[in-house]
């Protein structure tokens, strides 16, 4: 079975195809991540996302 994990920005979970069906918050050896993961499914696969920088509210600019 081949499962896929995705670590990227916000905007991946745009990506077309993918379907998040629920988030788990987990822990690590070097602490929680900036959001928790979510699973779902891509390309009729078993997927795991993790966003880098977390969940934002605000949307941010960098000048």
């Amino acid at each position: 079975m081949t499962v896929y994990a995705i670590i990227g920005g916000t905007g991946l979970t745009q990506l077309e195809g993918l379907s998040i069906r629920q988030s788990l918050a987990v822990d690590t050896p070097y602490g929680a991540p900036s959001a928790e993961v979510q699973i779902g499914e891509y390309a009729a696969r078993k997927c795991f996302f993790s966003r880098v920088m977390g969940t934002h509210t605000v949307s941010r600019r960098i000048r």
